[in-house]
């Protein structure tokens, strides 16, 4: 008898009749065959007890056939009401599908089964036995249940932010779902604009411009559009709102809608306008100022000059009076010289400061001997660093010759050497001076109060100090304006120093000039 008879046979008879009445081959093919389907095949009797099995049936649950196959159905279901309700249905000759049952391992476990049934009567009607297909979907209900309450999770939460719209939108654009934090910054309830397109959401001018096909097309193309724009409210009025617009796609790559998140960002849109409104007015207020330092400035050095002229006068007048000889008189003229040029030096840096800010800080480039300078500058502060009791070491190569502008160079030597002198009375100055290459080196070191780590940087800024006003006097200006005439002729400016173990200064120039001059 062929697999196909064999088949038949079995199919009208019982398992093992249907079996033994195949050709002995076939028999042993066969049973094989059902004993390894995938799914779990029994039969039961009218009383329950189970005629038949095969292994996938019983081998799941941890029972041998000898524990299973015999046994009333009952025993392997948790619920006995279960067995029962299927028996009676199969009795009266329906067909159950995919009936829910749980089934009771041998090791105390649970699983979850779907079972198809139906009963085979013989000729006069009479209950033979069921024929159940069992398959297991304990995994599968598993899945599906965390996928619910991921689902269930994910909709608490979406519900639960009430400051961030977010919704979703399907493929055309029509909105999908909406969350409380929508409803809230919209004013539209899930009721009203559910399946209402996105660009009810949008101000008309943005319709007439397009911006609601720009926005989800850049989205789609990209996989993210953000944007910050005005949006309308259903009662009609308008706030500012960042949007990020997500494109959202299938495992295959196919555009299957679009998540929104948007966020009310009037109260920093304001913020950032007022605090754009205050800057304008700070910069304003700062160029009132610069040219007012500009005017005072210039206002000031011509009395200035003249109070200098009337001074060497009168000095002359004194000294041919008083046959050229010292006394009080001569003393208190010194003095008023030099405060005279102590003022004189302040009004021209403020000058400075006007001309760097509205950047015409000008540089009439030559050619300047660096070593010329330095000796004039010296020569200058002869008498001040006698008084102050400074002792000079100098060391200078010949021949330090660059294009630079000479005014501005003797300015940087003199705001050096002018603070080694004030922070370090008493103590020597050492002052080297050295041709590298390309470059020339000025180096101005003091054995004074020393400026600690935190101050080294902020000393170089404008009219900040490392010390008291009080006890060393100053703007706090020389060493930025130092900083930008050095910076402006394309060199460096660095300072090296210790509280307590004195600062040395370290100015390099290229001998080329600035790049731009």
């Amino acid at each position: 008898m062929d697999q196909q008879n064999c088949a038949r046979s079995l199919a009208r008879g019982n398992g093992k009749e249907g079996i033994n009445s195949c050709h002995p081959r076939s028999q042993e093919a066969l049973a094989d065959f059902v004993d390894s389907a995938a799914l779990g095949l029994h039969w039961v009797a009218p009383d329950g007890t189970i005629l038949w099995a095969n292994k996938s049936d019983y081998e799941p649950l941890g029972y041998t056939a000898e524990e299973y196959i015999g046994h009333n159905i009952a025993e392997f279901h948790t619920d006995g009401e279960t067995i029962a309700d299927i028996l009676q249905r199969l009795t009266r000759g329906e067909k159950l599908v995919e009936y829910s049952a749980r089934l009771r391992c041998k090791d105390g476990s649970v699983r979850e089964v779907s079972i198809t049934s139906s009963v085979r009567f013989d000729e006069t009607g009479k209950f033979l036995h069921t024929r159940c297909f069992t398959r297991d979907v304990t995994e599968h209900l598993r899945v599906a249940r965390a996928l619910r309450e991921s689902e269930e999770r994910f909709r608490m939460l979406l519900a639960g932010v009430k400051d961030f719209a977010i919704f979703m939108l399907d493929a055309g654009g029509r909105v999908e779902t909406w969350n409380l934090g929508a409803e809230r910054l919209y004013g539209h309830s899930a009721e009203e604009i559910v399946g209402q397109h996105v660009s009810e959401l949008y101000t008309e001018e943005s319709r007439r411009e397009g911006c609601v096909e720009e926005d989800l097309s850049t989205a789609s193309l990209h996989g993210r559009h953000e944007s910050e724009c005005e949006r309308v409210r259903k009662d009609g009025s308008r706030y500012w709102a960042h949007v990020i617009t997500t494109a959202l796609r299938d495992s295959d790559g196919r555009l299957r809608g679009f998540a929104k998140v948007t966020r009310d960002v009037t109260d920093k849109r304001r913020a950032e306008e007022e605090r754009e409104r205050l800057l304008q007015e700070l910069k304003e207020a700062v160029a009132v100022r610069d040219e007012f330092l500009s005017i005072a400035s210039h206002e000031l050095k011509t009395p200035l000059t003249s109070v200098k002229l009337n001074l060497h006068a009168l000095e002359h007048r004194t000294e041919v009076a008083a046959g050229k000889t010292e006394g009080e008189g001569s003393r208190k003229l010194m003095r008023i010289h030099g405060q005279i040029d102590r003022l004189a030096k302040l009004v021209n840096s403020l000058l400075d400061v006007s001309r760097i800010t509205a950047n015409r800080l000008d540089f009439h480039l030559e050619e300047v001997d660096l070593g010329e300078v330095l000796q004039d500058v010296l020569g200058q502060y002869k008498e001040e660093l006698d008084r102050a009791g400074c002792s000079l070491h100098l060391r200078t190569d010949t021949g330090v010759i660059g294009r630079w502008d000479r005014l501005r160079v003797d300015q940087v030597v003199s705001n050096l050497l002018s603070n080694a002198i004030k922070y370090g009375p008493g103590r020597p100055v050492e002052v080297d001076l050295q041709r590298l290459g390309r470059s020339a080196r000025l180096v101005v070191r003091d054995h004074g109060i020393g400026i600690s780590a935190q101050d080294q940087e902020r000393i170089f800024q404008r009219f900040e100090r490392a010390v008291s006003i009080q006890h060393y006097g100053g703007f706090g200006l020389g060493l930025w304006i130092s900083r930008q005439i050095v910076d402006n002729l394309g060199g460096s400016i660095a300072v090296h120093s210790e509280t307590g173990l004195g600062s040395t200064f370290v100015v390099e120039l290229p001998l080329s000039g600035p790049s731009r001059g």
